[in-house]
């Protein structure tokens, strides 16, 4: 029998930037309509076959 191997791993990323993307309308005022999370959650799986 030939042997197998798998892997999890399970982490945490917190990004040193996070991008704001926004318009603004014509009265010149600033709208946000995104801003990435501060903490993203990282799920990481691994399967090796012969």
């Amino acid at each position: 029998m030939v042997p197998r191997f798998g892997a999890v791993g399970l982490g945490i990323a917190a990004p040193t930037v996070r991008n704001v993307h926004f318009y603004n309308d014509a009265a010149a005022a600033r709208h946000d309509t995104f801003q990435g999370s501060p903490v993203s959650a990282i799920l990481d799986l691994g399967l090796e076959l012969p």
